[in-house]
């Protein structure tokens, strides 16, 4: 029986987390689920937390490489719509063609696959010249100490 038990859970998490992904949602009406599937709301929740678990455990690596073959596909796409006879569909699809490669270097970004490159700092001559007086000043007090 208890063996029952962890394969109706199994498939019960098993469709909900295929409900979630459909839905593009975080959550689903616990009651409404618990009803559907004859367990109490807390089974549900503990359903969710556990969905979400397995979610966190997923390597960044898999997500990224994943999600660049989607990227790649969809640029593939775009590509084939910027040869359009259509001018309104050739212009759309150089849009998001930027829109998504700026999307992907963002993300990539994050992931940590490419650092950010630095921020230039504009430093002014004013504050150059008084830094070259401070190092001046203290170079001759350790001068005038020997």
């Amino acid at each position: 029986m208890k063996d029952d038990k962890k394969l109706h859970c199994a498939d019960r998490r098993k469709e909900i987390k295929e409900m979630l992904q459909a839905s593009g949602r975080t959550s689903i009406n616990p009651k409404a689920l618990a009803k559907k599937y004859g367990v109490t709301e807390r089974t549900i929740y503990n359903d969710f937390n556990a969905i979400k678990k397995e979610l966190q455990d997923v390597d960044a690596g898999d997500v990224y490489f994943t999600s660049k073959m989607l990227l790649e596909m969809c640029k593939q796409k775009l590509k084939k719509l910027k040869e359009s006879e259509q001018e309104n569909i050739q212009l759309g699809a150089v849009k998001q063609l930027v829109t998504l490669m700026d999307k992907e270097f963002e993300w990539a970004e994050r992931m940590g696959v490419i650092r950010k490159p630095a921020e230039r700092i504009e430093v002014s001559n004013e504050y150059n010249d008084k830094l070259i007086e401070i190092y001046e000043q203290l170079k001759d007090e350790g001068e005038d100490k020997e």
